[in-house]
């Protein structure tokens, strides 16, 4: 279905920080589909560049059993939040791939055949140390 969907990225850099917010919104699809291991929920939509408004990039996210994929199109970025697990991850940067460390402490998962709501929480790592403290929350609206 086609739908609008809402992102919220919080990031500090110690746990006593002030978060520094960022938010927009989108547009894009959200399905979902039965499998094996239960259900399995897909968001697509896009990601405009900061510098330049008029270039956007598909983001994919693939949402199941406290798990979160993320990939973005014409780039080598792949990012996998489980809960409770840390994983080495791919994320394109201008200045070209990087490998961080995701560490996924929360993922809440609310999302019904009608859209919802998917919090994130974890942390990056980069050469072992602590990067940052994150929080993604996306809320999938159809139109």
């Amino acid at each position: 279905m086609e739908c609008k969907i809402l992102i919220k990225g919080t990031q500090k850099i110690t746990e006593d920080d002030t978060p520094e917010i960022i938010s927009y919104d989108s547009t894009g699809t959200f399905r979902t589909s039965e499998n094996d291991g239960g259900k399995s929920k897909y968001i697509t939509y896009l990601e405009y560049d900061e510098e330049r408004a008029d270039v956007s990039r598909k983001v994919f996210l693939k949402v199941e059993n406290q798990s979160v994929t993320m990939q973005k199109q014409g780039t080598e970025t792949k990012l996998i939040m489980e809960k409770d697990k840390r994983h080495n991850c791919i994320y394109a940067t201008e200045f070209g791939p990087m490998t961080f460390g995701i560490y996924t402490d929360k993922v809440i998962d609310e999302l019904t055949e009608k859209g919802g709501e998917l919090h994130l929480s974890y942390t990056l790592s980069l050469n072992g140390s602590l990067c940052s403290y994150n929080t993604l929350d996306l809320t999938v609206q159809p139109f």
